[in-house]
């Protein structure tokens, strides 16, 4: 999520694929703790992220070339990103 927000806000970068699955301002960075009576370890996220200004409250980041993942892809061991990637007119 961080990359995605940096490439956004810094470069020119032409992102490809899925959406993120946050804003650019999330929290994140799990920290692992042990419950106390039963044990169990559980993840929490404990960091605020702000990627962006204070009042960006989008979601996620969309990509602007929106390739979703699909499972026939997956089995013949496919990229459709990849190949999406590829098959993009070069800007020369």
């Amino acid at each position: 999520m961080n990359v995605a927000a940096a490439l956004e806000q810094n470069t020119n970068a032409f992102l490809v694929g899925e959406p993120t699955p946050t804003g650019p301002n999330n929290i994140a960075e799990s920290n692992i703790i042990t419950l106390p009576y039963s044990r169990v370890s559980a993840s929490i996220s404990d960091v605020y992220w702000q990627n962006s200004w204070p009042t960006d409250t989008r979601t996620m980041i969309a990509p602007q070339l929106y390739v979703p993942r699909r499972f026939d892809a997956y089995k013949a061991n496919r990229d459709p990103v990849m190949e999406t990637i590829l098959a993009y007119p070069s800007p020369d």
